[in-house]
């Protein structure tokens, strides 16, 4: 994994070793108070608490909403998402840009 950040944008770089046709997933949490304002299979908006929005692009992967539970301590449960990615090939580029 590699990580780059300039100009306003985070590139984080996965690459699996040994991928064959196993299928390969990365799961990317996102926290209670930050909503999914639109997804496709390779982009994504998010909304932050103080209504900024962050893009999300995806290259090397398909990806989709899934729901978790977040527990920010003991006894306390939110309800929130995750993003789940499968991989299509030996690499992954995840970009977040704000």
């Amino acid at each position: 994994r590699s990580w780059e950040l300039k100009n306003n944008k985070l590139s984080i770089s996965d690459s699996v070793v040994n991928y064959d046709s196993e299928k390969v997933f990365v799961h990317y949490h996102i926290h209670p108070d930050v909503f999914l304002v639109d997804i496709s299979t390779n982009d994504a908006i998010l909304r932050l608490p103080t209504d900024e929005l962050i893009k999300i692009k995806l290259f090397g992967g398909v990806m989709k909403q899934k729901p978790y539970n977040y527990y920010p301590e003991f006894g306390k449960k939110r309800a929130s998402q995750f993003l789940e990615v499968m991989l299509t090939g030996k690499e992954l580029k995840f970009e977040i840009s704000w």
